[in-house]
């Protein structure tokens, strides 16, 4: 037994749907995407959702981020809102050429609460894209107008203040996210990581301590325990073979990481997520 994924629906790279159009059975049971998903709240009327275990509301103008591979699920639904799904080479496209964004930035935030102003531009734009997705959904024209929309929740999470505090070591930071999220279950020897970024490892440290609060091996350690706390809860393996799933050698060493991380162990952790279901 694995982790169900959901694939977009429909040949189409890009789509859009109304949330109440899209819900099903799947959808409250925990899974992940084999897409990026951009879900925007209009009415969240006591709606609540999970993004990698942790509770979220679904308030009214409030969009959620979810990158392809989290794990998620609807506990209750929103009355009205949008979400568009886009599969991974729209997501490249997006950061490409001259007018490329930095997408890969927005989908590190939980989400983005606007305000009465921000809200208001952001439902004009999402009215021209769907406008544009209307006449023809392979409209060139899509991924600008996509760029404009994340371009605007960026400037919501005023990401120039974040950039001043990461200084120029931000590129980089976020470069080694994405590689710990590629090799984490093969590679966790920090420096594996200081290698290909070719920065030495403490200095590597000193910014991810700055900037991310942890060092590079507690980033790993950090992957490595939401990614079983994702096989824990929706897998019959277990704790061995969870371990043996991470690429850790020792079910002992995995249940004190585990357990510094979470508070409890593996098993204690298991029992909890099914009597809470």
């Amino acid at each position: 037994m694995v982790l169900p994924f959901q694939n977009i629906p429909g040949p189409e790279a890009l789509q859009v749907f109304r949330i109440k159009d899209y819900l099903n059975e799947g959808s409250f049971a925990p899974h992940r995407h084999h897409f990026y998903m951009l879900l925007w709240i209009v009415d969240g009327a006591d709606g609540l959702h999970q993004i990698d275990f942790e509770d979220y509301e679904l308030a009214d103008n409030r969009v959620f981020p979810v990158a392809e591979g989290r794990v998620h699920r609807i506990i209750r639904p929103a009355a009205d809102g949008w979400m568009i799904s886009f599969r991974e080479n729209v997501f490249h496209a997006l950061q490409q050429g001259s007018g490329g964004i930095d997408a890969a930035e927005l989908f590190h935030w939980p989400y983005v609460d606007l305000d009465a102003e921000e809200a208001e531009n952001f439902a004009f734009l999402w009215k021209l894209f769907l406008k544009t997705m209307g006449k023809n959904a392979g409209d060139p024209m899509l991924i600008n107008q996509l760029r404009v929309l994340f371009g605007c929740l960026l400037n919501c999470t005023d990401q120039r203040k974040r950039l001043s505090v990461h200084g120029g070591h931000y590129p980089v930071l976020q470069q080694l996210k994405r590689l710990i999220n590629d090799y984490y279950k093969v590679r966790q020897d920090p420096d594996f990581y200081a290698d290909i970024l070719a920065v030495p490892l403490w200095k590597l440290n000193s910014w991810c301590r700055e900037s991310l609060g942890n060092s590079v091996s507690g980033l790993l350690l950090e992957r490595l325990v939401l990614e079983a706390k994702a096989l824990l809860a929706t897998t019959s393996l277990s704790v061995k073979e969870v371990t043996f799933e991470l690429g850790m050698d020792d079910s002992s060493n995995f249940a004190k990481v585990f357990r510094r991380f979470t508070g409890v162990s593996p098993a204690d952790y298991r029992s909890q997520i099914y009597r809470s279901s």
